[in-house]
């Protein structure tokens, strides 16, 4: 299902439930990807989708911490809420290095490619 797709379902689902909270992010959320798709004027992809998602989690950090400075908590937990509704749709993050050196060996393994080797490391 394309992620443009899911967020109008749960746009439709929030609305059914009364989640006003909720509705509001997402409807946040289709209003960048309309601009953008408006400004290209293409059908964005769920690459450019999760880069629009992606900019509006930077933007509400940055606003947390402009928040914060400034004493308004209750803005800044309104920002923390948009960034967790926001985040559902974005993938995981790797969490550290050793995630990345199992993901790489799989990887290169899937390619098929017999002159791929891991360097030896000599002390």
């Amino acid at each position: 299902m394309l992620l443009r797709l899911q967020i109008q379902d749960d746009m439709k689902s929030a609305l059914k439930a009364g989640d006003k909270r909720r509705l509001g992010v997402i409807r946040l959320m289709m209003a960048a990807v309309k601009q953008r798709e408006i400004d290209e004027r293409i059908e964005l992809t769920d690459a450019q989708v999760l880069e629009a998602l992606d900019k509006m989690v930077k933007q509400r950090r940055e606003s947390i911490s402009q928040y914060e400075q400034g004493g308004r908590t209750d803005l800044a937990d309104q920002e923390r809420f948009e960034i967790g509704i926001i985040q559902q749709y974005l993938p995981e993050p790797l969490s550290d290095a050793t995630s990345c050196c199992t993901f790489v060996p799989v990887c290169i393994g899937t390619r098929g490619e017999p002159t791929m080797r891991w360097p030896t490391w000599r002390a």
